[in-house]
């Protein structure tokens, strides 16, 4: 990654309890991340539960979140994601052209948009759905636990990328031999070099691994990486974790 944009501050709101559609301009403002209903938006909850969660502001339909960014010379044409961490269905729009919709409860929205950004001021519009589920509850959305809120909860952001970079990184520890073996995907070049490094700093005992180069062909690849005699294991008793 080579920059961010942090979106979190005041968007304009329109709550669609109907799903009508977006009507602007806009008529209200809000604080994201947050819910509706701890900003109080819409109508006051006249019921007041006692077997289960109340919510002071209760609201379910669409709720459309927009909002003005500006790109810096920096970062224009870089490769650019949205990422929407804790939030319900997602769409989103940007300066009028929709990326798409997400539904994860347990994942963050990451949408990945097809062409660059210009420098300059560019707007952003989300809508937010908390009725149409994959799922038919859980936690996420249960009244026991959360409510059914509407809103985004967590971090807000673009984030920019160069030409070539690498996605779906995953790590798998190996005990016996004290090594991790990477896996991950090339995007945006046929072959390049990643550098790999591992420290271990949360313990009693510091361990930093030897830092390591490997050549990558583009696309999915996997590569063996190892931490050396001295590395620290994980128990209950040392949890030692690395970065």
């Amino acid at each position: 990654m080579i920059g961010k944009i942090n979106l979190v501050g005041t968007w304009e709101l329109q709550l669609d309890e109907e799903k009508t559609g977006l009507q602007e301009p806009f008529n209200d403002t809000i604080a994201l991340p947050g819910t509706t209903s701890h900003a109080r938006k819409g109508k006051r909850n006249q019921s007041v539960n006692v077997d289960y969660l109340t919510d002071e502001y209760a609201f379910e339909g669409w709720a459309w979140f927009s909002r003005k960014f500006d790109i810096p010379a920096g970062l224009a044409g870089a490769g650019v994601k949205l990422y929407l961490e804790r939030t319900r269905v997602t769409t989103v729009w940007i300066d009028g052209d929709e990326l798409g919709t997400r539904n994860s409860l347990s994942a963050p929205h990451l949408y990945e948009l097809e062409k660059p950004l210009t420098e300059g001021r560019h707007t952003i519009t989300v809508r937010v759905d908390n009725t149409s589920y994959p799922t038919k509850g859980g936690h996420m959305t249960s009244r026991d636990t959360q409510t059914n809120w509407n809103g985004i909860t967590g971090r807000l952001e673009l984030q920019f990328y160069g030409m070539a970079f690498l996605e779906d990184v995953r790590t798998y520890p190996n005990v016996p031999d004290r090594s991790v073996t990477v896996k991950a995907k090339l995007v945006g070049a046929s072959a390049g070099t990643v550098n790999v490094s591992a420290v271990c700093a949360n313990g009693v005992s510091r361990h930093e691994a030897v830092a390591r180069t490997y050549d990558v062909s583009g696309g999915d690849f996997e590569l063996c990486y190892l931490l050396g005699e001295e590395a620290l294991l994980w128990s209950e008793w040392s949890p030692n974790l690395y970065t």
